[in-house]
């Protein structure tokens, strides 16, 4: 895991409506892509480079506890498959990352 050779691309979209609770505070993406060997390293690096603001930033209000949770690996928010580089035009050749997002 964390190679630099080739990797798969993974296409994050909500599947929750704006409005679902479900949210709480994360941020909903309209579509996250992350090059991963897996769907569940995908995962970690998309709550880790998109989680939710930590307790403490200047956004949060009272007592918060810190969380890195955004919803990647909950499938009744997002829907997570793997897509085809002839599909975007981002590479499959390098390291781990969150390549694009749209808001």
């Amino acid at each position: 895991m964390g190679q630099t050779g080739t990797s798969a691309l993974w296409r994050f979209e909500p599947v929750a409506r704006p409005d679902d609770p479900r949210w709480l505070d994360a941020k909903r993406y309209d579509q996250v892509l992350v090059r991963a060997e897996t769907l569940g390293e995908a995962i970690r690096i998309a709550e880790r480079e998109l989680g939710r603001t930590q307790a403490g930033a200047s956004d949060t209000v009272g007592n918060e506890t810190p969380s890195d949770h955004s919803g990647f690996g909950d499938p009744k928010l997002y829907h997570a498959r793997q897509v085809s580089p002839d599909e975007v035009t981002f590479d499959e050749t390098g390291p781990p990352a969150v390549l694009d997002t749209t808001p």
